[in-house]
């Protein structure tokens, strides 16, 4: 740093003192300089930098050496095939250090090729590094170098030249050049466009590659769209599809992608893959007309569309890109052109006459996860309510005041404001494609569309996953791959039966999974909002001084045992912030294409004001002494109600929401084993029930009144009243009495032998009847 600060201030004697002291230990610019290079390399300067005669820092000039003395004698075999190795006898010591081996041998270069050739079409956008990554190439080097160690060789270990990553792309790009003529990009996409005419129709993958002037752009339009005939007939045959563009994968275009979900092999299946160079609404309408032309033009079918034919394709999901909307509904205005009947939701209007916009708000659904991202991007800027305003917007139920809630946006700031108008005006399909009550699509049909583009999304991200940042070749190569993957998949479930998984994906499945996943998110956020409010501010911190260390439990106590939070989670929970257990209204049926059908709304789970402490063990005689006052707000204990709110839900859940299970195709649980230290209030979190509106029997143990056979009484008499009040929940206090330790038995030894049998036997009853 002292000869960095000394250059800039001009501080000459400094500067020549410590490069002084460098040039001493054989470096800086005073050193002797011993670079030498090969005279193909047509360098001039040195790379290094030296001290000039007139005190400058610059590179030195490299001159040709002096003639070498070294000799060379070379003695070849008379015959090379008896024996192949050759002598090279040098004579006279050189006169100069070794120059690098910066050039590639021919031999080498020919061996290189050779190895690149197995890539085949991945060497369009083969890298040094993409090299060395490919299973194919290094297999190749390992037998060419005859690799037997585990860690793989470099392309220096083939030839030092090929170390220097500028050098190995140069080979490469000279090997791919008479492969590709027209390169890999867009002259190189219609070159194989051309290729692929020659074949049949059953093996074409890229069907259009031109380049468009369209009015108002400033630079012609290039589309590239690739789909094979299945692909064709799939399309035609949809009903329900989601639509969305990538922009990562392919370096300078967007790549548009169609995708539906097969109910035959269950999984999405990609309907047509294009790439694009403009967002535009015409460019859009453009690329529709196509793709629906190539369609028609495999099949010998013209595209249908529900709102227009009566049959055909029913809705399309999609995100907020105004361009692609507005460019779907400009290519129906082109489809309604010619058909003079009545639009069926406003006969006043006939179809030739409907907008851009009006054909959008009979077939388009916008995703709901874009819509709640983009909401959330604007927290900390708008309010509390009027992010709930904003969200409330999206809803298949009528709105209690939609007006109202327009009405607390447009007053929540700048940012809110612009954002309403930005719905109404800048994106007029978009209110219609989230809130029902605005849109022409009948309630079956928005039920049984995807609510979310989560399907291409991930048809996206599969892709991505072989490659981003491609060329348009390597891009094509790579989509096709994988749509052809996709369609052997769907052959070898209809045909054979084998499935990708041994779980098919199915209804119950995916609706299963996305609860599991907002269960996991919330207990994420009510992680965080625990941890939140146990940490003190630093103001706080900083009154009340260092946090005194926790006292030690006394060593006659024994370790708390495992904790309900730390046993493994039942299969199928819906955690009571999603779904208000305390309704009794009834749910919808959730049919099988229907997503996410039942209300979501949350569920606070409350602060009781006189909670005893966190584990304060709880009385028994105040639990006897309250049993009619009980209630859920009672139970201390319990960390953040977590645990509370999974209890209710296995034991409520089911009562009083069976239709959630029967649709989704899922069993309830049927029992819950409660473990804890004695006073930790697990009887007392059973007595919640007339408050919460289920019936609970009193409390029962197997092992009281063992004498005369009261306990097996006692027990059968509540599984009788459990039978006449069902629905009702049982519960068995101490359980564990009847199969004490063999040394506690002493003389009960009857009455515990008796106790199993009675349980099991009165459980059994109740399960056949």
């Amino acid at each position: 740093m002292e000869y960095l600060r000394a250059l800039m201030e001009g501080d000459t004697a400094t500067v020549r003192l410590r490069e002084e002291h460098a040039g001493e230990h054989g470096y800086g610019p005073l050193a002797p300089c011993s670079h030498v290079c090969s005279a193909r390399r047509q360098s001039t300067m040195c790379p290094m930098l030296h001290r000039t005669e007139d005190d400058k820092l610059a590179h030195g000039a490299l001159t040709k050496a002096q003639p070498c003395t070294a000799k060379f004698r070379v003695y070849v075999p008379t015959d090379l095939h008896a024996n192949s190795s050759i002598v090279v006898l040098c004579i006279s010591p050189h006169s100069h250090a070794a120059p690098e081996r910066s050039m590639t041998p021919p031999a080498i270069r020919d061996a290189f090729k050779s190895m690149l050739t197995v890539m085949d079409w991945r060497l369009a956008d083969a890298t040094p590094r993409r090299v060395i990554q490919d299973s194919g190439f290094m297999t190749a080097l390992r037998r060419s170098l005859e690799w037997k160690d585990a860690p793989n060789p470099v392309l220096g270990d083939l030839h030092p030249s090929l170390a220097n990553l500028d050098h190995t792309a140069y080979l490469i790009d000279s090997i791919r050049q008479p492969l590709y003529p027209f390169g890999t990009d867009f002259e190189g996409a219609q070159f194989m466009l051309n290729q692929q005419l020659k074949l049949p129709l059953t093996e074409r993958y890229v069907r259009y590659a031109k380049e468009v002037v369209l009015p108002g752009e400033k630079d012609p339009v290039r589309i590239v769209i690739c789909m094979s005939p299945a692909q064709s007939k799939r399309l035609l045959d949809a009903k329900r599809v989601e639509i969305d563009s990538a922009y990562n994968r392919v370096q300078s275009w967007v790549e548009f992608e169609m995708e539906e979900w097969d109910t035959a092999t269950s999984q999405s299946v990609t309907l047509c893959r294009a790439f694009i160079t403009s967002q535009t609404a015409e460019a859009h309408q453009l690329l529709f007309r196509e793709i629906f032309r190539i369609a028609e033009q495999d099949t010998g079918r013209s595209a249908q569309f529900r709102h227009l034919h009566g049959r055909g394709l029913e809705i399309v999901t999609a995100d907020e890109h105004k361009g692609q909307a507005k460019g779907l509904g400009l290519f129906l205005v082109e489809i309604a052109r010619e058909l003079l009947m009545p639009d069926p939701y406003e006969p006043e209007k006939r179809l030739c006459d409907l907008t851009a916009y009006d054909h959008l708000a009979r077939i388009l659904r916008l995703c709901i996860v874009h819509f709640k991202r983009n909401i959330l991007k604007l927290k900390g800027h708008v309010a509390e309510p009027v992010l709930a305003a904003m969200f409330s917007l999206a809803s298949t139920e009528p709105h209690a005041d939609f007006e109202g809630a327009k009405d607390i946006i447009r007053r929540g700031g700048k940012k809110a404001a612009d954002w309403l108008h930005d719905k109404e005006k800048g994106a007029p399909f978009a209110l219609p494609a989230l809130y029902f009550p605005l849109s022409k699509i009948p309630l079956n049909v928005w039920l049984a569309g995807k609510s979310n583009s989560n399907g291409v999304e991930q048809k996206h991200r599969n892709v991505n996953r072989d490659g981003k940042h491609l060329s348009m070749i390597g891009g094509i190569h790579l989509g096709m791959q994988h749509d052809v993957r996709e369609h052997r998949s769907g052959e070898a479930i209809l045909q054979e039966g084998i499935h990708p998984r041994y779980r098919p994906s199915h209804d119950a499945m995916r609706e299963e999974r996305s609860l599991q996943r907002h269960i996991r998110s919330h207990k994420r956020k009510l992680a965080a909002d625990e941890n939140t409010q146990q940490r003190p501010t630093k103001k706080a911190r900083s009154i009340a001084g260092p946090i005194p260390a926790p006292i030690p439990l006394p060593p006659s106590l024994p370790p708390r045992p495992v904790r309900y939070e730390d046993l493994p989670e039942p299969p199928f929970l819906v955690p009571s912030q999603f779904l208000d257990i305390t309704n009794d209204a009834e749910l919808p049926q959730a049919g099988p294409s229907a997503q996410s059908s039942f209300p979501v709304q949350d569920f606070p789970l409350r602060r009781h004001p006189h909670r005893r402490p966190e584990g304060d063990p709880v009385k028994r005689e105040e639990e006897e002494a309250n049993l009619n006052d009980v209630g859920y707000d009672d139970i201390g204990g319990c960390r953040n109600l977590k645990q509370m709110a999974q209890i209710r839900e296995l034991a409520e859940l089911p009562l009083r929401h069976p239709q959630l299970f029967r649709a989704i195709g899922i069993k309830p649980q049927r029992g819950t084993l409660l473990f804890d230290t004695p006073g930790m209030g697990k009887a007392l979190m059973t007595l919640c029930r007339e408050r919460n509106g289920h019936v609970l029997l009193p409390h029962q143990r197997p092992g009281d009144h063992v004498k005369d056979g009261e306990s097996e009484s006692n027990l059968h008499k509540a599984f009788e009243e459990a039978e006449k009040n069902s629905p009702s929940i049982i519960f068995i206090d101490e359980i564990d009495s009847i199969a004490p330790k063999h040394e506690r038995l002493e003389d009960h030894v009857e009455v515990c032998m008796k106790s199993p049998r009675r349980l099991g036997g009165n459980w059994n009853h109740l399960k056949n009847n």
